[in-house]
């Protein structure tokens, strides 16, 4: 495990338990109404094809699915709490600076900025697709241990902005996001969340 893993497992179990926590709860609501719930659950539209969005064309999960008879819903939980924590300064090996906020863990925004007006994003896009397959753990057997949702890149000139549901996947999956950056030779990454503290309730 390198240093960087180090720190982004300290600092960022806490930010996955507590959304996986919610997640759980959610569950057993539905079970307690009788309804059969599959978790990870890849989007699919009327047809039966891949729902795919963002400029890279990329397929998508839902938190849960909750079937009833014929009846079956696509459901993505929504959480007031995140995880308060001091700003965190990096540097990936090309020498780009990385700072990182408190953010919730199915609503993260990252903006990069790169040296030119047109990265390549295909490792950006390799990194979603190998951390869309499933991985299971014997600790969380309820979980595939995926993301769920990327969108982006949008933006102009050298800066980029993505949202990212890191949905089930295991904190190591934001230290590989970090290195994709590193390979797109990014100038300076941002990783924050989607509302201001003052906006949501923080457990520290």
């Amino acid at each position: 495990m390198t240093r960087t893993q180090g720190l982004l497992l300290d600092i960022l179990t806490p930010v996955r338990d507590i959304f996986l926590s919610h997640l759980l709860e959610e569950m057993g609501k539905a079970l307690d109404r009788d309804f059969e719930v599959e978790t990870d659950v890849v989007r699919r539209d009327d047809k039966g094809e891949l729902e795919k969005s963002g400029p890279l064309g990329l397929p998508q999960r839902a938190d849960m699915a909750m079937k009833t008879g014929r009846d079956r819903r696509y459901f993505d939980i929504t959480d007031d709490l995140f995880v308060e924590f001091d700003p965190l300064m990096l540097r990936l090996t090309n020498g780009a600076p990385v700072s990182i906020a408190p953010f919730k863990w199915n609503q993260l925004q990252a903006v990069v900025n790169t040296k030119t007006e047109t990265p390549d994003w295909q490792p950006v896009r390799r990194w979603y697709l190998e951390a869309f397959q499933s991985r299971f753990d014997e600790d969380s057997p309820e979980f595939h241990g995926v993301v769920h949702r990327l969108t982006g890149p949008e933006g102009k000139e050298t800066s980029w902005r993505f949202e990212v549901d890191l949905g089930t996947a295991n904190v190591d999956s934001v230290a590989d996001l970090l290195e994709a950056f590193n390979t797109v030779d990014c100038t300076k990454v941002e990783l924050f969340g989607a509302e201001s503290a003052d906006e949501t309730e923080s457990v520290t």
